[in-house]
């Protein structure tokens, strides 16, 4: 049994790393296989299908990532630039670890967005969970729900889009080096909340 979760251990981690470079659509089953240091065979037998394996790495990528962020913002024992700093630095750094998740979470929203409203009910972020924040955030701030919510997603385009452009981004800004990028990154954690900050105080 012991080796066996070994096993499909060093399958997902395997995946991951063949995700992170070639994305859902470019990964292969035998580079997966390579990649894990095992045959096709055996990757077939713990997991079918590329997308089978793939649906694994990512209802476990979003339940580490997003259950806990909801909660970061309306957590009544930090003040609001507290929750906000918590809440930008736990979600850029996951994409960090895992920079395969924007593009694919775009593209599975424009093909099939029942999939990832699957997917967040499974791990608890439903809609009850985003109606909480809606209701209780507006009231922290002193703001309106439509004011509130256009913070909310200021907030999130701020953290994504590095990530989604980033093969841009990174050519045209920071002459391809990766090293300069993810400095770029760091920064970027606190201008992201000086700048939801200034929108809420104006």
């Amino acid at each position: 049994m012991v080796k066996a979760q070994d096993t499909e251990t060093q399958i997902l981690d395997a995946a991951r790393r063949v995700f992170i470079r070639k994305g859902l659509s470019g990964a292969r089953m035998q580079e997966i296989a390579d990649e894990a240091g095992i045959n096709k065979a055996l990757l077939h037998y713990y997991f079918r299908s590329k997308e089978k394996l793939f649906d694994v790495i990512l209802r476990e990528t979003f339940a580490k990532i997003f259950p806990s962020l909801p909660d970061l913002m309306i957590n009544p024992q930090l003040t609001f630039r507290e929750s906000l700093t918590k809440f930008v630095d736990g979600y850029i750094t996951a994409i960090q670890h895992n920079p395969f998740l924007p593009a694919f979470v775009i593209n599975e929203i424009n093909q099939n967005p029942d999939k990832i409203a699957q997917v967040f009910e499974t791990i608890g972020f439903d809609g009850a969970k985003i109606k909480q924040v809606q209701e209780v955030l507006p009231q922290r701030l002193g703001l309106s729900k439509e004011k509130t919510r256009e913070v909310i997603v200021t907030v999130i385009s701020l953290c994504v889009f590095p990530f989604v452009g980033k093969p841009v981004l990174k050519t045209l800004l920071f002459d391809n080096d990766d090293k300069a990028f993810e400095a770029f990154l760091e920064e970027r954690k606190a201008r992201v909340v000086e700048i939801a900050m200034s929108m809420i105080q104006s």
